[in-house]
């Protein structure tokens, strides 16, 4: 690794400046075109040298993300004990998460929630053991992430003056006037990226996404304006057609 010396600021007061050039002595004017040139390269030497230097600033300190160790934190106060909850890998993809034991007592559905709670604020996966207990608290989860996600996007929609006129489905009306007015709130031509397949399913016209004839900010839109709706609650279901989404619109 080279070193960079030190400089005192008083030693950089020359370095970069130009000297006086003699008159009338050509082999003079070629000297101090090189002691000129040496001149600037110490110069940016010097400066780099400087920002090298230790300051009296104070670091930016960024915040660190949650860690499942702060979760079990979140956790253990919902009113279960420290051994209960144990931070792990997920056995698939490696990533932390945490597990939770109920041996001894059938956990109420207050608790359930406020587990639910810790986990949607720090963005983190929490299982439970017993897989009675982790089919409960799955379907506990799913209910509130659904209604966070509902309560975020009317607040993406109230921050641009658009949660008043946000377009539901009407029962006495089909589907697709749905969509239509789902294109038509975010400035989008009727039919150009929502697709009715039938009363209970949305989908999105392939050729659209991704191109100039619907940009993202307006992809955005719909995204937003659809899970405002809480569509579930029409028993709509809006995505990319595939097995799964098929098997959701029958139940």
């Amino acid at each position: 690794m080279v070193g960079v010396a030190r400089l005192e600021p008083k030693e950089l007061r020359h370095l970069g400046k130009p000297p006086k050039w003699p008159a009338h002595n050509r082999d003079g004017m070629i000297t101090n075109c090189m002691k000129w040139l040496t001149a600037l390269i110490w110069g940016a030497v010097s400066v780099a040298a400087l920002c090298l230097q230790p300051t009296d600033a104070q670091p930016v300190t960024l915040r660190q993300p949650e860690t499942s160790a702060q979760v079990k934190t979140e956790i253990v106060r919902c009113g279960l004990a420290d051994g209960q909850v144990l931070v792990g890998q997920e056995q698939d993809s490696g990533e932390e998460a945490v597990w939770v034991t109920t041996t001894g007592f059938e956990p109420s559905e207050l608790l359930l929630k406020c587990v639910a709670r810790a986990s949607l604020k720090i963005d983190d996966t929490v299982y439970f053991k017993d897989e009675v207990i982790e089919r409960r608290y799955q379907r506990l989860y799913e209910t509130m992430s659904e209604l966070q996600d509902v309560a975020n996007s009317r607040q993406w929609l109230q921050k641009r003056g658009m949660l008043a006129g946000m377009p539901f489905p009407e029962p006495s009306k089909p589907l697709s006037d749905y969509a239509g007015r789902v294109e038509s709130s975010c400035g989008i031509m009727r039919g150009r990226l929502l697709i009715a397949l039938n009363d209970h399913l949305i989908t999105y016209v392939p050729t659209a996404i991704g191109t100039h004839i619907v940009t993202d900010k307006q992809f955005d839109c719909v995204m937003n304006t659809t899970t405002a709706a809480n569509l579930g609650s029409f028993r709509v279901v809006i995505g990319f057609v595939g097995k799964e989404l098929i098997s959701k619109t029958s139940k």
